[in-house]
């Protein structure tokens, strides 16, 4: 105990940890745009949150998705969904700059031991059809660019989903 009667607390008994089920309050930043599912599985493995951005696929993909994730792991995992898809410069990402931001994370794939995706199309998806996801029940629904509207929240509430918003923030 600390001279001032308080327990000392250690760093991965946090509230998120509890919260979220997870053994260390650990987030990984959902990556969007291809196929990280082995990725997000290894991350909750290891004890943090695996988190997969599903801005790109469609209602029956993302279900497809969480059942692939759910064979590789028992443990917690996010879903992230674009509140407002109507981010005109995603369309206009060109694919020489996709495969570069993909070699600069070549050294983490090699950690993992897990292959690299081999092509990615940037192709937004309608939220209100993504939402749909909240059927498959991942543990935990992030949203970015916006909070979605009440009723999606509580039928989130209504099945024990969790909710968390994501901020992006410009050095600008």
């Amino acid at each position: 105990m600390r001279a001032s009667g308080n327990e000392k607390r250690s760093w991965k008994s946090t509230g998120v940890v509890k919260l979220l089920a997870i053994d260390y309050p650990i987030i990984q930043a959902p990556f969007g745009g291809f196929p990280s599912q082995q990725l997000t599985a290894a991350v909750s493995n290891l004890g943090g949150l695996g988190s997969l951005g599903v801005v790109t696929l469609g209602s029956s993909a993302i279900t497809e998705v969480i059942q692939e994730i759910r064979s590789l792991t028992t443990k917690p995992f996010a879903i992230n969904l674009w509140v407002s898809t109507s981010d005109r410069q995603a369309a206009r990402i060109k694919s020489d700059i996709i495969q570069s931001k993909i070699r600069g994370l070549a050294r983490y794939y090699a950690e993992l031991v897990i292959e690299p995706p081999s092509q990615v199309e940037s192709k937004p998806q309608d939220f209100e059809i993504q939402v749909r996801a909240v059927d498959a029940r991942p543990a935990v629904l992030s949203f970015i660019y916006g909070i979605p509207p009440a009723e999606i929240l509580d039928e989130c509430r209504k099945h024990a989903i969790r909710c968390a918003t994501l901020e992006v923030l410009s050095a600008d």
